[in-house]
């Protein structure tokens, strides 16, 4: 791709971010890819199986419009959602044999292409202007049937998918909301909370330390903090288990009112922002010294 193009559709994507919002996720056309479900030596198809995911403050479902509670040093402070949406790739379960097995992401647009997909939680209602209308709290999978009692899944998009144009790109790789710039990639992991004292407080995870002669052209070699960490949930029932993702956990004992800017922004992933410690660690990242507690995720058996 020529160096023009590439400061082309860098420029298209300043212009449809300075629009507003998002765009809708959209319908991609086939290219004759997209997973089938067949088993590799074109055997049967593999049954489906639905893996749920929700957000929740606590055990409060985390919703936009609503106050949300368990937050601050005390954990006696509410704030409201602004937005929440996140990628995860890689899913496998553990079978009885001890073995993970990977479990196929569908292509199944607006939602799922190429082994990602999304999980969405705001609906562009109340305070969560920056988003989009429709939701998605689950992923389709294909798996070999069996019994499973473990998930493992990994938050964020591959590097070979990281880095490419979000203007051409099938949904959900196509939301301008979640991207940063062509050496950065992707934003992983996005959520955007709003104190009761009105300050907006934000965890967005991406991948740092990428290299290129300019932001409008993408890295050669991986990042040097990929930050895409990986889950394994024990105790995973295909018929009960919701995996959670926990704000309170996320952000426990965090004062989203005063950063130490006294600006109340939040994190984006500097290995330097002292605002990210918690958050980094609670999604299983190591934050210099600070060791991962992967306090963020949790499964609940609803």
């Amino acid at each position: 791709m020529s160096r023009a193009r590439l400061i082309f559709s860098t420029a298209l994507i300043a212009l449809l971010a300075a629009c507003g919002d998002d765009t809708e996720p959209r319908e991609h056309e086939p290219d004759g890819s997209a997973d089938s479900g067949a088993e590799p030596d074109g055997g049967d198809l593999r049954p489906t199986l639905t893996i749920r995911f929700d957000a929740r403050a606590g055990d409060v479902p985390a919703r936009c419009g609503d106050l949300l509670p368990g937050f601050g040093p005390e954990g006696d402070r509410a704030a409201s959602l602004a937005d929440l949406r996140f990628y995860v790739h890689a899913i496998e379960l553990r079978d009885p044999d001890g073995e993970f097995v990977p479990a196929t992401i569908v292509d199944e647009a607006p939602w799922q292409a190429d082994g990602v997909a999304l999980l969405d939680f705001e609906d562009a209602s109340a305070g969560c202007s920056n988003g989009t209308a429709p939701t998605r709290d689950h992923v389709a999978v294909h798996v070999p049937e069996g019994e499973y009692d473990a998930i493992r899944f990994t938050l964020g998009v591959p590097f070979e998918l990281n880095h490419r144009d979000v203007t051409t790109s099938p949904s959900p790789l196509n939301l301008t909301r979640l991207y940063w710039t062509w050496r950065g990639g992707y934003i992983f992991f996005r959520v955007d909370l709003e104190s009761e004292d009105g300050r907006d407080f934000h965890v967005h995870l991406g991948s740092t330390g990428c290299v290129s002669e300019a932001p409008t052209l993408p890295p050669d070699e991986a990042c040097a903090r990929p930050n895409r960490p990986t889950f394994t949930l024990e105790g995973f029932d295909a018929d009960a288990s919701v995996v959670v993702l926990d704000l309170t956990a996320l952000l426990s004992g965090v004062d989203l009112d005063f950063n130490t800017e006294g600006t109340g922004l939040g994190c984006q992933a500097a290995p330097t922002d002292p605002e990210c410690v918690v958050p980094m660690t609670a999604l299983g990242l190591s934050f210099g010294e600070a060791e991962p507690t992967w306090s963020a995720f949790r499964l609940s058996n609803d």
